[in-house]
């Protein structure tokens, strides 16, 4: 009878631990969820960009030079047709 009873009392402790440690993996996992970046709404976005298009209608020739810098040097590739005269 004692073995029994040695049995259950192992399996009840394991048990425990098992739920202790799927407990804490589900606080982490809950933390990370809380944690994930988040895009602004596509409304935001688009009225920032509709503000920021108009600043740079401001001053065109600024604003190209500032592009310039910010989005790195432009590079034109030459494209040549399948069919006739490259131009």
């Amino acid at each position: 009878m004692m073995t029994c009873f040695s049995i259950l009392n192992q399996a009840l402790l394991e048990s425990e631990q098992k739920v202790d440690t799927l407990q804490s993996e589900r606080d982490s996992l809950c933390q990370v969820r809380d944690n994930v970046f988040q895009a602004s709404p596509i409304e935001w976005i688009e009225d920032r960009l509709s503000k920021f298009s108009n600043l740079l209608e401001l001053n065109t020739g600024e604003s190209a030079l500032a592009l310039r810098e910010l989005l790195e040097p432009i590079e034109l590739e030459a494209q040549y047709p399948v069919e006739g005269k490259p131009y």
